[in-house]
């Protein structure tokens, strides 16, 4: 055996791609501008965080009025189980009788508008027809 053999064929020894005996270590400035980023990148989401919690507690405080809010109309509801009375209900009815009747009117009245104007056309036409 030659001695290059030997040195190579031995099993104790590590293997030549093994990432371990060629590993080469970072820079002391290339440390240093990781450290950067890094605390940059703390700092940004450290600032996030207190704005998050921030609006938290901004959208905690609009709840929590809400909900006073929400009690306070609950209380001030009266929920009756009484009907109407007679004359409300009369009342009532005579409102709806005359809103039919109103509508009635809105509608004739519309009508007799598209009559006139047509009317007024035919008019003219009659008119014009003569003088022809």
């Amino acid at each position: 055996m030659a001695l290059g053999e030997d040195a190579v064929g031995t099993s104790n020894d590590k293997d030549i791609g093994d990432d371990t005996t060629s590993e080469v270590l970072p820079s002391a400035d290339d440390l240093a501008a990781e450290i950067e980023e890094l605390n940059a990148a703390l700092a940004s989401q450290d600032k996030l965080l207190r704005q998050a919690a921030h609006e938290r507690r901004e959208f905690r405080s609009k709840y929590e009025s809400t909900l006073r809010e929400l009690e306070s109309a609950r209380a001030s509801v009266e929920v009756s189980d009484k009907t109407e009375c007679d004359e409300c209900a009369l009342h009532m009815s005579n409102i709806t009788t005359l809103q039919t009747k109103y509508s009635t009117l809105l509608d004739e009245r519309d009508e007799l508008r598209s009559r006139s104007s047509l009317l007024g056309v035919c008019v003219l036409f009659v008119l014009a027809c003569r003088h022809s």
